[in-house]
Order: C-alpha cells, then sequence, then structure tokens
C-alpha cells in the first residue's frame, strides 16, 4: 500500500494557493472587511486576521458560517473546487 502525501498546513491537497489567502482573497473579492467578516460569523478581527495567515489551518467549526458569509460553498472555501482567479461564485442569500 503506498503512503498518502498529507498537504501542507494551510493547502488543501490539489490546491496551490493555502486556506489563509483563499479567504482573505474572497473577503477582499466581497468588498468585505476583517472587522465586517468577523461581525458576519461571529468571530473577533484577530482571529480572521490569524485565519488570512498563509500558515493557519481551516477552522472546522466555522467553515460553514465562514462559507455563507463568503457566498462560496465549504468545497470552494476549501480549495476542492477551484474557482476562476479574483472571481468568487454568487450564491442565493439565504
Amino acid at each position: 500500500m503506498a503512503a498518502r502525501a498529507t498537504p501542507k498546513r494551510g493547502k488543501s491537497a490539489g490546491s496551490a494557493e493555502g486556506f489563509g489567502p483563499r479567504v482573505a482573497r474572497l473577503r477582499q473579492n466581497r468588498g468585505l472587511t476583517q472587522d465586517e467578516l468577523g461581525a458576519r460569523v461571529r468571530l473577533s478581527n484577530p482571529l480572521i486576521a490569524y485565519y488570512e495567515r498563509a500558515d493557519a489551518g481551516a477552522p472546522g467549526p466555522q467553515l460553514p458560517a465562514l462559507a455563507q458569509a463568503l457566498r462560496v460553498t465549504t468545497d470552494e472555501l476549501l480549495g476542492v473546487n477551484s474557482l476562476p482567479e479574483g472571481r468568487a461564485p454568487r450564491l442565493r442569500d439565504s
């Protein structure tokens, strides 16, 4: 049985962009500040800034709320499905 490579912290398998930079890019594409995103997901600005760091891992329990606030799927947020450069798809408001 071959050993499976483990993605580096903050990066999903098959994704060149790490989780933190992806969150920052999606937030900026939505025109949100870290404070505004934090308010939408009930997290502090320092915690949003931490998640946007290149070496931060994906916060499991907060993924659905972050994805909803950024109007992307959790797969897109994790880099499982790639997004066109500089573009975040529009999802329905709930």
